[in-house]
């Protein structure tokens, strides 16, 4: 009875957790760098919902610089994992808001290269490109 109960368990764990991630539905929200608007301190981003439904989400983000063929997470300036206040942003139907955010109190200046600026938007992180010349 144990190892019935024991192998129930992990196929619960293993199978029954999944959650499947369909790659062919449109995102709900998109994020685009506002052209002409970075510097190496500072982003405008133009965010769009493609729903028919608000959508909250909160100030916080991060930047990630590409190297090799992969993407790494810019280190803070204290070392620590940056920290934002709890407050929550409609995102309305259907439409684009442009929002500017400066980095220079959690990143300092960036330095030339590639890099993405992303979010955490309904479970799922969005994010856009830029280069700092």
């Amino acid at each position: 009875m144990k190892k019935v109960l024991m192998i129930i368990l992990i196929n619960f764990v293993f199978v029954g957790c999944t959650i499947p991630i369909n790659q062919s539905e449109p995102p709900l929200v998109t994020m685009i760098v506002k052209e002409n608007n970075v510097t190496s301190s500072s982003i405008a981003i133009l965010l769009t919902n493609h729903s028919d439904s608000n959508i909250s989400h909160g100030v916080g983000f991060g930047i990630q610089y590409y190297s090799n063929g992969f993407w790494f997470n810019v280190d803070t300036l204290d070392g620590e994992e940056p920290s934002f206040i709890l407050k929550a942003l409609v995102l309305e139907a259907n439409q684009t808001v442009e929002i500017e955010y400066n980095w220079q109190y959690i990143y300092g200046d960036l330095s030339p290269g590639t890099y993405r600026f992303y979010k955490i938007i309904n479970n799922q992180q969005i994010s856009a490109e830029f280069t700092i010349n």
